[in-house]
């Protein structure tokens, strides 16, 4: 999803970034982040959780244009995708409402 489908939500990514230089980062993939604004542009962004990287959930950061796209997922819905029993059918996602 787009970043400014998630305002206000605990989100992760879904796939790396590419600079143009052609260099990978693959932060924002394993650590939840809260987005506060978005825009074509830029993202504004507090960390939800302390871990070794950070420790600090009150600062807000910015994020630059690569990463506003369409590799942004609602942490809270991948979760509970997770911890729903596997009975062989297929778990299907609405983006517009963020359910399971």
């Amino acid at each position: 999803m787009k970043a400014e489908q998630l305002i206000g939500k605990k989100v992760v990514r879904t796939r790396h970034t590419t600079y143009a230089g052609g260099t990978i980062c693959r932060s924002f993939m394993d650590y939840p982040i809260k987005i506060l604004i978005a825009t074509d542009s830029h993202i504004i962004y507090q960390y939800v959780e302390e871990s070794r990287w950070h420790n600090d959930t009150k600062t807000k950061h910015i994020l630059p244009y690569e990463y506003c796209d369409n590799n942004w997922i609602n942490y809270d819905c991948l979760m509970f995708m997770a911890e729903k029993p596997r009975s062989g059918a297929t778990i299907y996602y609405d983006e517009e409402t963020n359910v399971a």
